[in-house]
């Protein structure tokens, strides 16, 4: 693995990955990011550069993608996990800083945090669902395809 100050030399030229870093260190704080969902909210948000808006989805997984080629995290499943604190690791890439935490170092942030919903789904009845607060968009289409895998009275 390339130590992490000879990654920030390189990265240093790169005017797109220091436009990603600019938005990670902006507003990433998981290390679990879902990259269709971050990339979507981000190319809308206000804070992205001209540089980040002309950027193209399939662009963005190649810089994810050689981001994992230096350690920086990996795919797992639809997610992109990151070895780092992202935010401290944007803030180390971009120069404001000289502090990571490794993953070692963070909290049990394996898994995604989760979020209580609840369904009223007839007067005496409510559903009631635990799912992670990541939840990507291809796995509401499994969720959805298993609750049409159910039994059901016509």
């Amino acid at each position: 693995m390339t130590p992490l100050r000879e990654i920030r030399e390189k990265f240093k030229s790169e005017e797109t990955v220091i436009q990603i870093f600019e938005i990670i260190y902006k507003s990433q704080n998981r290390r679990r990011m879902d990259p269709r969902q971050f990339f979507r909210a981000k190319q809308a948000s206000d804070d992205a550069s001209e540089i980040f808006k002309s950027l193209k989805f399939d662009d963005f997984i190649f810089h994810l993608k050689y981001f994992s080629g230096f350690g920086l995290g990996s795919f797992q499943n639809d997610r992109f996990v990151w070895n780092y604190d992202p935010k401290d690791l944007a803030a180390y890439i971009l120069g404001k800083s000289d502090r990571i935490a490794k993953v070692d170092d963070l909290a049990s942030d394996a898994s995604a945090e989760e979020i209580e919903h609840s369904f009223q789904l007839r007067t005496d009845f409510k559903v009631k669902l635990t799912l992670p607060s990541d939840l990507s968009a291809n796995e509401v289409k499994r969720l959805v395809g298993f609750l049409n895998l159910l039994p059901v009275e016509e």
